[in-house]
């Protein structure tokens, strides 16, 4: 069916029987408006009295927003907390990095490290940016939280090379979700780990100890898994 066009003599009907409120309401707000410039500029016995009633009316959405944030993001019942913030799968940030929060549309707060090439890209739209921190250390058993974080490692493929690797990870407390080994071009091994670290301190002390094997060029964190 084709779309057609309003009649111009029917709209113009509609928007006649419309209510003319626009030229009413401006003239009220501006009588309102020199009404309170005279009182405020009058000298009367209790005229700071008065101009301090004037504000409250400005003064109580801020309070009461602020009130909302607040209980909003209580630590015990806020109803945002975890919910609705999430770390940002393109950087990966873990407890230690500097951190920056993002209002996303529907999707709540993402969460950025610092660093990201993606907050450079977030900074056109400033009022979306939000100040965020990690939160105390331990879940609700005590226990230190950990982040997944991938390494690759770029190395020499021979005999017990995946063995000392595995090993060096082991021997500091950190669980290995998953390995991915292949090969470049040249025949040189390229090994992708997916460990659990607690924080930055963490990681930097596991990519030491791997460096420090026999054979092994490169080892790098992947920000995004």
């Amino acid at each position: 069916m084709p779309i057609q066009r309003a009649d111009a003599a029917i709209v113009q009907a509609s928007s006649a029987e419309l209510p003319d409120l626009p030229i009413p309401t401006f003239a009220i707000e501006t009588v309102l408006g020199l009404a309170i410039a005279l009182v405020i500029h009058s000298n009367f016995r209790g005229r700071g009295g008065v101009r301090t009633a004037m504000l409250v009316p400005w003064a109580i959405p801020t309070v009461v927003s602020a009130s909302m944030w607040q209980w909003m993001y209580h630590d015990v019942f806020g109803v945002v907390n975890d919910l609705l913030v999430y770390r940002a799968r393109c950087c990966n940030p873990i407890r230690g990095e500097e951190i920056v929060g993002y209002v996303t549309r529907g999707k709540g707060v993402a969460v950025h490290a610092r660093s990201c090439p993606n907050v450079q890209n977030l900074l056109y739209e400033s009022d979306r940016r939000i100040a965020v921190e990690w939160s105390r250390v331990g879940d609700d058993s005590g226990r230190a939280q950990r982040y997944p974080v991938k390494i690759t490692i770029y190395c020499d493929d021979r005999t017990g090379m995946l063995k000392e690797l595995t090993a060096v990870i082991s021997d500091d407390n950190t669980n290995i979700r998953g390995v991915d080994i292949h090969h470049d071009d040249n025949g040189e091994a390229i090994i992708e780990f997916v460990v659990e670290a607690e924080d930055l301190r963490h990681l930097n002390r596991m990519v030491l100890g791997l460096r420090r094997v026999q054979g092994v060029r490169t080892v790098q964190r992947t920000q995004k898994l």
